[in-house]
């Protein structure tokens, strides 16, 4: 590897064996005669910085794209190979793979099939607890929001008021697009407002939901 290899090389390894593991479990599904009818989705529940590339102050714990940018894998017999580059949550996984495998969605899903693209997502908002054990009575919800312009991050407890937040990283991907400038203290707010606006949103519903929850108990 010689002395300027940079990175985690459990972390390769660990890449090389998933990849010989998912080649075996093909190769066993065409040798029974199953490949031609088996449909297969591959995905993960967050990415991972451990590649050193870019390298942030905080590898894991963080708000950077790469611990939120998610690898979705799905392979269908007949199904024309098509890539996705529109934003997309988690939760579109399961109602693409279900559209098509030609099944009906449940009104229960909030997500929505990638391959239509019937609501071309402006933006995203992901959301987080932080490190450690999840406690979502005592501990502020991490949030962030990002289109293709800003990355906005913003700290609040679920049962506080929105705006005693944290408004604590700010990051113009126009002109710093590996995320590594924080400029929340430099920035004009209103240039962002937009996306704080999208996490007030989705706060207040997870609040409602929350709130529902606890009123069954």
């Amino acid at each position: 590897l010689g002395t300027n290899f940079k990175g985690n090389l459990v972390y390769y390894l660990g890449l090389r064996y998933m990849d010989y593991c998912i080649e075996r479990f093909c190769d066993y599904l065409k040798e029974n005669d199953l490949w031609d009818s088996t449909s297969l989705l591959f995905t993960a529940d967050h990415g991972s910085s451990y590649t050193f590339y870019p390298v942030h102050n905080a590898r894991v714990n963080n708000f950077h794209d790469e611990c939120y940018h998610i690898p979705v894998l799905i392979r269908h017999p007949g199904l024309i190979p098509k890539e996705v580059n529109t934003y997309q949550y988690s939760k579109d996984i399961i109602p693409t793979f279900m559209d098509i495998l030609g099944l009906t969605l449940s009104p229960y899903f909030k997500g929505q099939s990638m391959i239509r693209n019937n609501d071309i997502r402006k933006c995203i908002v992901h959301e987080y607890m932080g490190p450690g054990c999840p406690d979502i009575i005592q501990r502020p919800i991490w949030f962030s929001a990002r289109d293709q312009k800003y990355v906005v991050a913003y700290k609040v407890k679920l049962f506080g008021e929105f705006d005693d937040g944290e408004l604590c990283e700010v990051y113009d991907l126009t002109k710093d697009p590996k995320e590594y400038n924080n400029i929340v203290y430099s920035i004009n707010k209103s240039e962002v407002s937009y996306l704080i606006n999208e996490i007030k949103t989705r706060f207040e519903e997870l609040k409602i939901d929350t709130h529902a929850y606890y009123q069954k108990l």
